[in-house]
């Protein structure tokens, strides 16, 4: 399916974690910065300032480059908390109305026993791990009628798709509510880093995402508006090699 709509009815959630509160997930460098440069893409398309909300959560390293990167954009980035994620999916989400939803996260990332993508928040304590359960995300987007207001949705994952540990050992999952509105219509395509049980690659020397890199090489290369998504993954999986992308109507 071709996506449609234009720029200035295109919203985007970009979130980039480095620094987590639990030491079980060790700092990264790259994935707030792979946030900032989704964000100077999509303004660089026309994609109002206004319509784009950056969380990212940078370290030591990046810190200065992220928050010139976001005063040049004229973006006002918030931490990739608990609270602020809840705040944008679950409370902003459902208001807008536009054509076009840019969903791009980069940071750790497990597969659970049930085969769905955890994604850690920047505050996931060892006691608390806070994550954003991928699947049901989808889910709500798809078929819950509070996010009918954007039809055509794209979700972006750079992060690890290793099985680790069961869905009942990881307390602070955030939750959508119901999800199972069968009539709702919708369109989503998603794109993963990697394949089930393999991590994703981060270039912290370089301060990047492999797979983020990459696809948005490959985004600026292009003119069209809105990206042919699955043409331009085919690019990307050809020099990766472990890219997934689903499809879905709803």
């Amino acid at each position: 399916m071709k996506l449609k709509g234009r720029p200035d009815r295109t919203y985007a959630v970009l979130v980039g974690i480095d620094t987590y509160a639990s030491p079980r997930l060790p700092p990264l460098n790259g994935p707030a910065l792979d946030a900032c440069r989704h964000a100077g893409w999509l303004r660089s398309k026309g994609v109002p300032t206004t319509n784009i909300r950056l969380l990212v959560s940078p370290g030591e390293q990046s810190r200065v480059r992220v928050a010139a990167i976001a005063e040049e954009l004229g973006l006002a980035s918030r931490p990739a908390t608990q609270a602020e994620v809840e705040r944008v999916l679950v409370d902003e989400l459902p208001e807008w109305r536009g054509d076009l939803l840019w969903f791009a996260w980069s940071g750790h990332g497990i597969l659970d026993d049930r085969d769905q993508q955890r994604l850690f928040c920047a505050d996931a304590r060892p006691t608390y791990e806070v994550n954003l359960p991928m699947g049901e995300f989808e889910r709500t987007l798809l078929h819950d009628r509070r996010y009918e207001g954007i039809r055509e949705k794209i979700c972006v994952v750079d992060a690890c798709r290793d099985f680790d540990v069961p869905a009942s050992s990881l307390p602070g999952t955030l939750s959508f509510g119901r999800t199972d509105t069968p009539d709702s219509q919708g369109y989503l395509q998603s794109a993963y880093a990697t394949q089930d049980g393999r991590p994703a690659v981060n270039l912290g020397a370089e301060g990047r995402g492999l797979f983020t890199s990459h696809l948005l090489d490959e985004l600026e290369r292009s003119q069209a508006w809105p990206p042919d998504l699955p043409r331009v993954l085919e690019t990307v999986k050809a020099r990766m090699g472990a890219v997934t992308l689903a499809d879905r109507v709803g």
